[in-house]
């Protein structure tokens, strides 16, 4: 389902068939990230020492860049500054030792150069480009970007497009980006929930959390335990948007499917990192599902395409 009345996205890793003998539309699905749980290998994996996960980490991830940028002429990524971006850019000079050329965006209003200043510097390789305009331009290009776009949940799809327009005037046809780092991680919010879990042990404890995280979760940010409220009205990193759609978009499953992450990991005995895990599937399932589109649109618009390392 989309915001608009009749229109219909196709998710992720799912395939439309239309045929002619009943002149009806159905969608199949061709890949379930649900089948990559498996008991063995979540066993094997935690009795890996930290390093060997390291080394694992980085062979794969060097295989992936190498795959992402074969064939290309250039090499480019959307900089945000932030860790993500920063370890895509930085394999991709590792691995060629050639200029890099980083897109960054930057509202009028802000000065970061302080963050990355040192990072550019210990590498000659990358090139910034720093896109910095009146942020009214922004305001201005608003139809359009609901045009393109499909939607105003995402604010920064307009400087995600001006960013892709920058790029293709100086001939870099391909990005590569950092998103789906945070994903798959869990993202910095809910795995702090691991850390803090021991908490939720003690009634009075849990009760002080569930109520600070209800008037402001940014306070803690340590979430309540989803097994116990109510996953559709009261996620557990609230926010307005998320309840939102969740009841009048997706109609009350978001709580089923909180249920399905916790079976997946029905093998696993210990409570907090049971739910720790289910956490961090259904946030990749979650986000993949409803925000990794807006990206691969917002580039759309000026026919550059973007690719996703820590997707592959």
């Amino acid at each position: 389902k989309t915001h608009f009345k009749n229109v219909f996205d196709i998710e992720q890793s799912n395939y439309l068939e239309f045929s002619i003998n009943d002149f009806k539309p159905k969608i199949h699905n061709y890949f379930n990230l649900s089948l990559w749980i498996n008991k063995k290998q979540y066993e094997d994996n935690k009795k890996l020492k930290h390093n060997e996960i390291l080394n694992i980490y980085e062979n794969s991830f060097s295989k992936v860049i190498k795959h992402q940028s074969a064939n290309l002429e250039n090499y480019s990524t959307l900089f945000s500054a932030g860790l993500d971006s920063s370890m895509v850019s930085t394999f991709l000079s590792k691995i060629y030792n050639k200029d890099v050329n980083l897109y960054y965006f930057e509202s009028e209003l802000d000065n970061y150069s302080k963050y990355y200043k040192k990072y550019l510097e210990d590498n000659k390789n990358f090139k910034l480009n720093k896109l910095k305009t009146q942020d009214k331009n922004f305001i201005i290009d608003l139809p359009k970007m609901i045009y393109h776009y499909e939607c105003t949940a995402k604010e920064e799809a307009s400087p995600i497009a001006f960013l892709s327009n920058l790029a293709k005037k100086n001939n870099h046809k391909v990005l590569l980006t950092g998103d789906g780092d945070t994903i798959l991680g869990g993202s910095y919010t809910h795995t702090s929930f691991f850390t803090r879990s021991f908490l939720y042990q003690w009634k009075g404890s849990r009760f002080i959390l569930k109520l600070m995280n209800r008037l402001s979760n940014s306070l803690l940010q340590s979430g309540a335990e989803p097994s116990t409220i109510d996953y559709l009205y009261f996620p557990s990193f609230f926010n307005l948007s998320e309840v939102f759609t969740n009841v009048m978009l997706h109609e009350g499953e978001r709580l089923d499917q909180w249920k399905n992450r916790i079976d997946l990991y029905s093998f696993v005995e210990d409570k907090a990192e049971r739910e720790t895990q289910a956490f961090i599937l259904d946030d990749t399932f979650y986000r993949f599902q409803r925000y990794m589109i807006r990206q691969d649109r917002a580039c759309s618009r000026y026919s550059i395409e973007f690719r996703y390392p820590f997707l592959d």
